[in-house]
């Protein structure tokens, strides 16, 4: 993943499902974290939008 703070190469530490919307924490190498909707970040040095993986359950909260 890519971090949306400094461009550095991200890591999910957590995924959850609120709303029918996934989110997750992101950390990057230089310490920046986020909670966001995973639909604004794309994997490291593409322009390819992260996705969940096919089959996955949405949470009901």
């Amino acid at each position: 993943m890519t971090c949306p703070g400094c461009g550095s190469v991200a890591s999910i530490e957590w995924e959850c499902w609120i709303s029918n919307v996934l989110h997750f924490k992101l950390h990057c190498l230089r310490r920046h974290w986020f909670l966001m909707p995973a639909e604004r970040i794309c994997y490291y040095g593409t322009d390819i939008f992260y996705r969940p993986a096919p089959g996955t359950v949405e949470s009901s909260w």
